[in-house]
């Protein structure tokens, strides 16, 4: 359960007690933590990849057996089986350019978020990008702690 969800819920319980009416019920916004332009370019992908399949299907069969497959062969004006294998490559490659576009959005989304991190909290950034948690194993004493810093200062105690 996400901190909305629960203020949420504790502000429709203090409405009750107190006899406020009701608002109206509002979406769940906890659900998905993607932005809405990595939501539009994946949906579509998905669109290619089923257009794509699509046409393998109609390049396989003699007939048009399903609605979808009717339908594709109607928004690219497909005439006949050798149009196709163009219609299909024409898909492939704007598949690719999505899938890149998402990439190139998805790395520069990471690196401004990164900046952010840096600027506020550079100790977080660091372990953010070595990946792997510092554990502690034994705790090392005063004394092992001022000779370790003593040596790389070069005050060394005689």
């Amino acid at each position: 359960m996400c901190l909305n969800e629960l203020l949420h819920s504790a502000g429709k319980v203090l409405q009750e007690k107190c006899g406020m009416k009701l608002q109206k019920k509002r979406r769940n916004t906890c659900g998905t933590n993607k932005p809405k332009w990595q939501l539009k370019i994946e949906k579509e992908i998905e669109t290619f990849r089923r257009e794509i399949s699509l046409c393998e299907e109609l390049q396989k069969d003699k007939e048009i057996r399903s609605g979808n497959a009717k339908k594709i062969s109607r928004k690219y004006k497909i005439v006949s089986k050798s149009q196709i294998p163009s219609i299909k490559e024409e898909l492939k490659q704007k598949l690719q350019v999505k899938a890149q576009r998402l990439r190139r959005y998805e790395k520069r989304s990471k690196f401004f978020r990164q900046n952010k991190i840096f600027e506020t909290d550079a100790k977080k950034f660091y372990r953010e990008i070595s990946k792997s948690s510092i554990s502690v194993k034994k705790i090392p004493s005063e004394e092992e702690v001022q000779e370790f810093w003593s040596k790389i200062w070069g005050n060394e105690k005689s």
